[in-house]
């Protein structure tokens, strides 16, 4: 716990001091900081324990004073009693504990599995787009990018749904009146999906959310995850201007699909 803390507290220290920087470093900042977080379960078994010194100190104190039959200070007699308070009720605190974690972390773990599957099922019954003017723009981005594979973009009968996801085989997920939209749209939002796609957001994401599932209990979880899903829509952003779009274009069109899109995308991925 106090490790993870640490790595988190570390990352969005970096995070801020960045500020002044590119979204895509502080996201990418943000991101090795939760990777070694999913990573320390891993290094405490590989790793030797870390001890506090301040407390082997104190225990040395109590020690010889109980034993030497000398008047221990106050300062070590309530060392030593909280510490025998702590080992005395550990049988009945440490179950509770685990249980409460193991509560926490499974019904974290169910909202996101949740969350999965309900875009399997949109996806499954959504039409794919085999030509058009949205194959035609993601081709040519794609080249322009220098791609390896383009992804598939599928259009759903959801009113609101646009969303990228997958890693291996990735999708772009389309609302249901996507066709009829201007080409300046198009271009603009494949730009900004198909960023999330090269940079490989969608993993990131999900290895960041499972970190907050298993720590649900650490506030700097929930505001990692938080403020990595920012940078990551920020980095896209960027990647957006760089095609040539004018900021104040690009802004008019963000604001136009908020009005469009009532609802949050994130109503599928928790």
């Amino acid at each position: 716990m106090i490790r993870v803390t640490l790595v988190l507290a570390l990352g969005l220290l970096a995070t801020a001091m960045l500020r002044r920087r590119s979204a895509a470093l502080r996201h990418w900042v943000l991101a090795g900081a939760i990777a070694c977080a999913a990573m320390m379960p891993l290094a405490e078994a590989v790793a030797p324990a870390w001890r506090l010194p301040i407390l082997s100190a104190r225990s040395a104190r109590v020690a010889p004073a109980l034993t030497l039959g000398d008047a221990p200070d106050r300062e070590a007699l309530s060392a030593a009693g909280v510490a025998q308070a702590i080992v005395s009720n550990s049988p009945a605190v440490f179950p509770m504990l685990r249980a409460a974690w193991v509560l926490g972390a499974g019904l974290s773990l169910l909202l996101l599995a949740i969350g999965i599957v309900r875009l399997l099922v949109v996806a499954s019954r959504a039409r794919p787009m085999t030509a058009g003017r949205w194959v035609d723009e993601a081709a040519a981005l794609v080249e322009r990018a220098g791609m390896a594979r383009r992804p598939e973009i599928l259009q759903t009968s959801h009113p609101t749904l646009l969303f990228t996801w997958g890693w291996r085989q990735p999708k772009i997920l389309l609302p249901r009146d996507a066709a009829g939209w201007s080409d300046e749209r198009i271009r603009i939002v494949l730009g900004h999906e198909l960023a999330h796609v090269w940079r490989g957001d969608w993993a990131v994401q999900l290895l960041a959310d499972c970190v907050r599932s298993a720590y649900w209990f650490n506030p700097l979880a929930w505001i990692a995850c938080w403020r990595l899903r920012l940078e990551s829509e920020h980095a896209c952003d960027d990647a957006v201007l760089r095609l040539g779009v004018a900021a104040p274009d690009y802004a008019t069109q963000l604001l136009d699909l908020a009005r469009l899109f009532r609802h949050s995308r994130r109503s599928f991925f928790p």
